[in-house]
């Protein structure tokens, strides 16, 4: 898999799991349409970094471990 469609696929998880979470939130929701916009991108920016990081981490662990058992 290259890294732009993981990077889609891994916002695309995000955003699902904000939206799931926005819909389950139990506090009273604001009126304007902008401010529950802008909390679902907050939220789904919030799970993205993290999973992006890690999948990244794993990446360049995977493709290190790759080139040392190849080259040996």
């Amino acid at each position: 898999m290259t890294e732009r469609k993981m990077i889609v696929l891994i916002y695309a998880i995000s955003l699902a799991i904000s939206i799931y979470g926005f819909i389950i939130d139990s506090d009273p929701r604001v009126p304007n349409v902008f401010t529950n916009v802008f909390e679902i991108l907050m939220m789904s920016f919030v799970v993205c970094v993290p999973l992006l990081s890690i999948s990244f981490i794993a990446l360049f662990a995977f493709r290190a471990f790759r080139k040392r058992t190849v080259s040996v």
